[in-house]
């Protein structure tokens, strides 16, 4: 199987982006997860709408 060069490495940047999102979550709770996972999620649909 040949092997070409990829511009673009998806697999590398979605496990770099899993571990320091795992960095970052290390140690809280389940619910504390699910509010830093709320508050990431509401901060950036903020930023959405201010650039439009």
């Amino acid at each position: 199987m040949k092997k070409t060069e990829k511009a673009f490495d998806c697999v590398h940047l979605m496990r770099t982006l899993r571990d320091a999102l795992g960095k970052q979550m290390e140690g809280l709770s389940f619910e504390e997860q699910k509010k830093f996972i709320e508050d990431r999620r509401r901060a950036r649909q903020e930023r959405r709408a201010e650039a439009k």
